[in-house]
C-alpha cells in the first residue's frame, strides 16, 4: 500500500469514527497517548486532553458531510489533506496535517480556511 493509500485509509477512518462520535476509538487507533493537536483556538497534548476536545467537537459538528477531498499529499510519516466538509456549523474549507509514528499520530494541525 502507497503512502498515499495509508493516508487516505486514515482519513477515512478518521471521518467513520467521527461520524459515530467514537471518540475512544478515535483515541485508540490514531493517536499516541502522548499526541499532540494544534488548532486556530487551541493546543492539547494527550488522551485525556483530547478526549474532552473530541466530545465537544463532535458535539458541535453535529451530523455532517465530507463533500470532498480537495488535496491529499504523503511521505511515510506524515500527511496532509483539505477537504469541504459541511456540518451543523455550515460548509467550510478545512485542512488537516498528521506527523505519524507506527500509523498513530504524535502530532495533528488542523483547522478552517477563510
Amino acid at each position: 500500500m502507497s503512502a498515499d493509500e495509508r493516508a487516505r485509509a486514515f482519513v477515512d477512518d478518521q471521518v467513520e469514527l467521527l461520524r459515530q462520535r467514537n471518540v475512544d476509538g478515535l483515541l485508540e487507533r490514531h493517536y499516541h497517548p502522548d499526541a499532540l493537536l494544534v488548532t486556530q483556538q487551541v493546543s492539547v497534548r494527550g488522551h485525556i486532553a483530547l478526549r474532552a476536545y473530541f466530545t465537544q467537537y463532535v458535539a458541535a459538528l453535529g451530523d455532517f458531510e465530507v463533500n470532498s477531498i480537495d488535496l491529499l499529499s504523503a511521505t511515510d510519516d506524515a500527511f496532509l489533506f483539505e477537504a469541504t466538509v459541511t456540518s451543523s456549523l455550515g460548509r467550510a474549507r478545512v485542512y488537516d496535517a498528521f506527523v505519524l509514528r507506527d500509523g498513530r499520530a504524535t502530532h495533528h494541525f488542523a483547522g478552517v480556511m477563510g
